[in-house]
C-alpha cells in the first residue's frame, strides 16, 4: 500500500471514530432527562422515579415495600454453597421471568467481572460468578467473602423482618 492510500484510509478511520465519538457524546448529553413519577406497584409497593441533574444526569428508581403486607415474599438469588462460583450471569429480567416474581432488584457486585471493549466482557449469560460479600438464601450461606466484621447485610427473615447488621439464622 503506498502512502496516499494509508493517510486516506487512516484520515477516513479518524473521522469514523470521531464522528461516533461525537455522536455518542450528543446522546448522552442531549438524551431527553426522565420525568418524576410515583405509582402503586401493588398494595404496599410504591415505585418512585426521581431524575437528578447535578453533578451528572441520572435516574433513581426505589421501590418502597410495606413488610406487613400480606403475601409479601422475598428470593435472594440461590446459589451453590459447594462451588468456587457459586452463581451464574444472569440478568435481572430473565432472574424476575424464571422465578416468576413480581419485582427483582440487582443488589449485589459480582467477580470476577472485566469490560475491555464491546465483545472482549465477562461475565457471559451463564458464566460462574460470585457475589462480593456475604450471600445467604434460604438459609443456605454461599458466599462469605467480607471486609467488614461483622458484615452490614440487609437481611430479610422468612417472617419478613428486614435489619441491616450481621447476618443470623431466623
Amino acid at each position: 500500500m503506498n502512502k496516499r492510500k494509508f493517510i486516506r484510509r487512516f484520515g477516513i478511520s479518524l473521522a469514523v471514530v470521531l464522528v461516533s465519538y461525537l455522536a455518542y457524546f450528543a446522546w448522552a448529553r442531549l438524551r431527553p432527562q426522565a420525568e418524576a413519577s410515583t405509582r402503586t406497584l401493588w398494595p404496599g409497593a410504591i415505585y418512585t422515579c426521581e431524575p437528578v441533574l447535578e453533578p451528572r444526569k441520572n435516574v433513581f428508581h426505589t421501590v418502597r415495600l410495606d413488610l406487613g403486607q400480606p403475601g409479601l415474599e422475598f428470593l435472594v438469588t440461590p446459589g451453590d454453597p459447594t462451588a468456587k462460583h457459586p452463581l451464574r450471569g444472569a440478568n435481572t429480567t430473565d432472574f424476575l421471568r424464571d422465578h416468576k416474581l413480581n419485582l427483582a432488584i440487582n443488589g449485589d457486585f459480582f467477580y470476577p467481572w472485566r469490560s475491555n471493549h464491546l465483545f472482549d466482557y465477562y461475565p457471559h449469560l451463564g458464566d460462574p460468578v460470585s457475589v462480593q460479600g456475604f450471600a445467604m438464601s434460604n438459609g443456605a450461606t454461599y458466599c462469605t467473602v467480607h471486609k467488614q466484621k461483622p458484615p452490614a447485610v440487609l437481611n430479610i427473615s422468612r417472617n419478613s423482618t428486614a435489619w441491616i447488621g450481621a447476618p443470623r439464622r431466623d
